[in-house]
């Protein structure tokens, strides 16, 4: 097996967030663990790595499942707390 399937398997099987981006207007964020804080402007998701914040307007949750969502409205920002940590070390 190659390196990178071996660290999409450890990706999986650690359940760390996965956020996939649709152009501007989708987000896609597998693996968070509960809704922090859920407004037009914002949404604030719990993850085992911590808080992913989606910033924008018109902000909505569609296709919400136990370990899935769909945000959709006008995205501006994401900030992702694994990604900030990794370049502190």
């Amino acid at each position: 097996m190659s390196a990178p399937a071996l660290e999409w398997l450890c990706d999986l099987s650690e359940r760390t967030p996965r956020v996939t981006s649709i152009g501007n207007r989708s987000l896609l964020v597998e693996n968070y663990h509960g809704i922090r804080e859920f407004t037009a402007e914002r949404i604030a998701l719990d993850t085992r790595c911590g808080c992913v914040e989606v910033c924008g307007s018109g902000l909505t949750l569609s296709q919400v499942r136990r370990d899935a969502l769909v945000i959709e409205g006008s995205i501006r920002d994401v900030k992702l707390p694994c990604a900030e940590a990794e370049h502190e070390s």
